[in-house]
């Protein structure tokens, strides 16, 4: 009887024994007016005697803390829409519940105008997404006919921090606006005058060569047609001497249809080229099929970007052991500054890098579009990335993904004076071809993706078998290769947002 009692009472007195040795703090986040704050886009960093023990998504606000341990300083940062917010607020638990008040800055108001080049003309229907410094996307709107966006208040910034403001016009014709700052309880208005002109007045040449040669009458009669994004046609030009001019193009994201006359007097389909026409390039060239041409690789190549820590990981790791599975060869874009701490996707490159399967990619830094930063400030995250891939996984990469596929002059500098030697961005912001050989930097733009992403949902949408079928088909066409990009949520079933 007394050892049956024993039974009973012993997990009893260790489970009270337990639970004095832990505590609870029910953490209450106010701004600067003493309002409650929205807890969407909020995290809590949490502190045991100054070492980082938990990150918290704000669910409820106070927000409940549990299983600390007694006796130990606790400490909070706060991020708040990418922002972070030191609380400098310090607890010494000794009981087993302790109610905290912390005070973080108010938001802030920003109103965006965006323009046309000349400063003056509103950019009408643009989409503006609004992220981060740390890349967070908060919000993705669309100008009126003013050129304006509605009003939307975040996280005032603090210290070096700030947001920057996507504007695009089309999928790769977008311009990076940064940095935004935001005062805590003030209204602001930003104008933002993009490098764009609303027509292009200059005049447009499509030069288009056979054999690497200007084609001639001998070769027949073409005629160039572009074709804007609703596949609707708005511009026609007849080829002569090799050349097509076009004036008075709106800008814009275009399908140019080169075509050739037939013996029956009917044209056909002689090359497909989609491209941006934008105010920068005056000479667009179009070189016949690279396959009737028999130049190019003919060959296809897979990249998946956004390889982090912790970031659907389980997935990361199945779609690298797929490849390897079959024996095929995977590019990853690791992120460098979010990479080393996830121990099992760590081991699962390592084992494909040591058996040949996997090629690491620089991914840049955090995710940030390179473009938001100066040459030295690009120049010196590139550095760092490589550092970063060099301790966790003993190589230097060679190849570069630019986060977003946005890039500009000064990041394909500063990759080759870093000993990059090739780059993959998308074919909508870095138009090809390029050869393929008797160059000591290669420009391989992805052809085709398992994934779209909607701005408005920051979702991605997956392509279907079909579709990216029928783009590597077109990519190893047109230009004697194909690049394909993957994300990790592209094989992941998103149920209500998780």
């Amino acid at each position: 009887m007394i050892k049956s009692a024993l039974f009973l009472i012993l997990p009893f007195l260790i489970s009270i024994a337990f639970a004095q040795d832990s505590g609870t703090i029910d953490l209450e986040i106010k701004n600067w007016e003493g309002d409650l704050i929205d807890p969407f886009g909020t995290k809590i960093l949490v502190y045991q005697n100054n070492k980082l023990i938990q990150e918290i998504e704000l669910e409820s606000n106070p927000q409940k803390i549990s299983n600390l341990e007694l006796g130990d300083k606790y400490s909070f940062n706060i991020i708040r829409h990418g922002i972070i917010i030191p609380a400098n607020k310090y607890v010494d638990l000794n009981s087993d519940s302790k109610l905290i008040g912390v005070s973080i800055p108010s938001d802030g108001g920003i109103k965006l105008n965006v323009l046309y080049k000349n400063g003056y003309t509103p950019v009408v229907g643009a989409t503006v997404s609004i992220k981060s410094t740390d890349g967070m996307p908060l919000v993705s709107t669309h100008t009126n006919t003013q050129g304006q966006t509605e009003r939307f208040w975040f996280q005032s910034t603090v210290d070096d921090q700030f947001y920057f403001a996507e504007v695009a016009l089309a999928d790769g014709l977008s311009f990076i606006y940064s940095p935004i700052k935001i005062s805590s309880g003030i209204a602001s208005d930003y104008k933002i005058v993009t490098p764009w002109p609303q027509i292009i007045d200059d005049l447009i040449t499509v030069e288009i060569f056979k054999d690497g040669k200007k084609i001639s009458k001998d070769d027949g009669t073409f005629k160039v047609m572009i074709y804007d994004k609703n596949d609707q046609k708005i511009s026609e030009s007849q080829v002569t001497r090799g050349e097509a001019h076009f004036s008075n193009i709106p800008i814009g994201k275009y399908t140019l249809k080169v075509l050739k006359k037939t013996d029956e007097g009917s044209f056909q389909n002689w090359n497909t080229f989609m491209t941006i026409l934008d105010g920068k390039r005056d000479t667009i060239q179009i070189s016949e099929s690279f396959l009737d041409s028999k130049k190019g690789c003919n060959c296809v190549a897979f990249r998946l970007d956004d390889v982090q820590d912790y970031f659907l990981n389980e997935i990361q790791k199945e779609v690298i052991e797929l490849f390897r599975a079959k024996d095929s060869t995977l590019t990853i874009g690791v992120i460098g500054g979010l990479i080393g701490t996830d121990q099992g996707l760590v081991d699962t490159i390592k084992e494909n890098l040591r058996i040949g399967t996997l090629e690491i990619a620089s991914h840049s830094w955090n995710n940030v579009p390179i473009t938001t930063y100066s040459k030295s400030e690009q120049s010196s995250i590139i550095k760092m990335t490589n550092d970063k891939i060099y301790e966790e996984f003993g190589i230097l990469p060679t190849v570069f993904i630019p986060p977003e596929n946005i890039f500009n002059e000064d990041t394909l500098l500063v990759l080759q004076e870093n000993g990059f030697t090739y780059m993959s961005s998308s074919f909508v912001n870095d138009s090809p071809p390029y050869p393929l050989q008797n160059s000591e930097f290669y420009r391989f733009p992805q052809g085709a993706q398992t994934a779209r992403l909607d701005s408005k949902t920051n979702q991605w949408i997956s392509e279907s078998k079909e579709k990216i079928i029928d783009d590597v088909k077109s990519s190893l066409n047109n230009y004697g290769y194909a690049v394909v990009m993957m994300h990790p949520p592209d094989f992941s079933v998103n149920d209500h947002g998780l």
